[in-house]
């Protein structure tokens, strides 16, 4: 894999281990709070650039932050207004963590799982890419590749149709067609051209129900997944190599690593990716990245 931006190299040994973690280590390593909780310099500056203001807590992070950048309850990413009061550019020394590939240089080259988060469908296929890539050119080793996904049903407005898949696969002729992110996950698998060496790696997929929040089915979140995935397996000790992408890497690795057992190493990796060119997405994720650390130190520290 490669770092898309070369003013960005100088950081993958240093805070690329302290943000994803990519070694077991039982100490706390966190971009927006220090060991003590404090919130760090970098949050803090974000903040001042985006004009919000909040008691110097991770209480009072959290809290602003969920007011100013998340995005409405029960609106998808591709629904949120676009943004005129920040722009990305202006942010992107701070947020670039967020935007820019993340990727595994300098890290072990041998896992027990290679985990493949799911998302929409073209989302999952780079994610698929990228595996593959670690895989077949970077010379990584895995015993298991693992799809964590939800059976929420296809969006075929956002390019979840059969339209698609037919062009994914290359046949008019598919033998059935997706109709969930779970399906959706198996479908692409078997139809992606993959190297002899991928191929015969063992594949499990993890799929989560849906639930019912307020009387309404919503889709499983990473964290059901997550959970599911440790229901499953049952190990005590593990090493994982994550593939997100971007603006979510450090969102999803600290929902693994708030849910996977303290025994288990993780590293999480992600291409940048267009989601990461909109400035409201990427705050929504950095809001939800602050609000998962706090739950992670709270559980780090037995609160």
């Amino acid at each position: 894999m490669y770092i898309q931006k070369k003013y960005y190299s100088f950081l993958v040994i240093g805070l690329l281990t302290v943000v994803t973690g990519c070694f077991a280590d039982t100490s706390w390593h966190s971009l927006a709070f220090d060991a003590s909780g404090k919130p760090t310099a970098w949050i803090m500056n974000l903040l001042e650039q985006t004009g919000v203001s909040c008691e110097r807590t991770m209480d009072g992070v959290v809290q602003a932050t969920q007011e100013s950048w998340l995005r409405k309850p029960g609106k998808e990413r591709w629904e949120m207004e676009k943004r005129d009061d920040v722009s990305l550019d202006a942010l992107r020394e701070q947020i670039k963590l967020f935007v820019d590939t993340i990727d595994a240089t300098g890290h072990e080259k041998k896992y027990t799982y290679l985990i493949i988060l799911g998302a929409l469908f073209s989302s999952m296929q780079g994610r698929l890419q990228t595996a593959m890539r670690l895989i077949d050119e970077c010379g990584v080793k895995v015993d298991e590749i693992v799809y964590l996904v939800g059976q929420r049903p296809c969006y075929k407005d956002q390019g979840e149709n059969e339209e698609v898949f037919k062009a994914h696969a290359g046949t008019d002729e598919i033998r059935k067609v997706p109709n969930d992110e779970a399906s959706m996950a198996q479908f692409l698998h078997e139809y992606a051209k993959k190297s002899e060496g991928f191929a015969a790696l063992p594949v499990l997929y993890v799929s989560a129900p849906m639930k019912e929040v307020a009387g309404k089915q919503v889709r499983p979140t990473t964290q059901d997944t997550v959970e599911c995935f440790v229901q499953q397996v049952k190990k005590d000790r593990a090493s994982c190599l994550v593939v997100s992408s971007q603006p979510f890497v450090l969102y999803q690795d600290s929902v693994l690593k708030t849910y996977l057992p303290a025994s288990w190493s993780v590293c999480t990796v992600g291409d940048h990716s267009s989601r990461a060119d909109d400035v409201a997405v990427v705050l929504d994720s950095v809001a939800r990245y602050l609000y998962q650390e706090k739950i992670r130190y709270e559980k780090y520290t037995h609160k």
